[in-house]
Formats: C-alpha cells, structure tokens, sequence
C-alpha cells in the first residue's frame, strides 16, 4: 500500500488535531444535524479532479462513528465535531483520536461540503492548504438510497477483486 495513494485518502489520516467534541445531534432551530447519510458528488485531491471517489456513501451516525463506502474500500471510524469554531472543524480517526486528521465543513440545505489535509494546519475554505489534501461535496440522502447505492458499490468492488 502506497501512504499516499489517493484512492485511499479517506484512510490514511494520521495527524493530531486537539479535538473538542460536542454532540452533533444537538442543532439549533436554524442549524442542520450531519447526521445521516450522504453520497459524495464532487471530490478533488490536491485540487486536481477526484472522480473515483464519486458516489461514495458516508453515514455519521449518533454515537459519533462515521461509516463509509467506496468501490475500492469500506471502513468505519470514530469523528468529532465543534461547531463552535468556525469554520467548524470535524476530526475523523481509526483507533486513536491523537491521530486525528485536520478537517472543517459546511452544512446547509442538505449540502455538506468537506475539506481534510494531512498537514496540521489552520484550514479555511478561501485558501488552498498546504501538502496533500481533500474536498468533497455531498447532498444528503435517505437510508433506502443508501442502501442500494451501497449494495451496487460493493458489487463493483467485488466484480474488481475477481
């Protein structure tokens, strides 16, 4: 396994972020829950174009784990967010959260946009940061679509190991 393949961007994030978590199905009457399930319709590594990642599914669930699909990979891993910073911030890892990746979104209208850099770093969206990094949009979508998009992606993924 290449560290830096970019197929494999969503698991190889191992830098510290300090992280302050908050509980994010908490929301104001103005602010949407990532919460949810959302495919991912636009992706770039480095700024250059990321098609292969389209498509993929990601599920935040309650007890703060986010769970995602891709033809080429599926894993599940543990995420903060502080909607309190702004831009707010949302770390993801695997086994320890001292190896957090640097991570901000967006959440509005069913859209979310995110960006993750390997790099700690102060990221904003106005600026491109530095070292390798990543920025998705996804819209939000039901459990049923999910459901099947995901069964279809894992049938890619098997039709490719054969």
């Amino acid at each position: 396994m290449k560290r830096f393949d970019k197929n494999l961007a969503p698991i190889v994030f191992v830098l510290f972020l300090p992280i302050v978590g908050c509980n994010p199905t908490t929301t104001s009457n103005t602010e949407e829950s990532i919460i949810g399930f959302w495919r991912v319709v636009e992706a770039s590594a480095d700024g250059d174009p990321y098609p292969e990642y389209i498509g993929t599914i990601y599920e935040f669930r309650e007890d703060n784990t986010l769970r995602f699909v891709s033809a080429e990979n599926e894993g599940i891993q543990e995420y903060r967010i502080d909607v309190e910073k702004q831009p707010k911030t949302l770390a993801t890892w695997f086994f320890y959260p001292e190896t957090a990746d640097s991570g901000i979104y967006t959440l509005s209208q069913g859209v979310l946009r995110l960006r993750t850099a390997l790099d700690a770093q102060d990221l904003q969206f106005s600026s491109n940061p530095t070292g390798r990094w990543w920025e998705y949009e996804f819209i939000r979508i039901t459990e049923e679509e999910a459901a099947s998009a995901i069964d279809l992606l894992q049938e890619k993924h098997l039709e490719g190991d054969a």
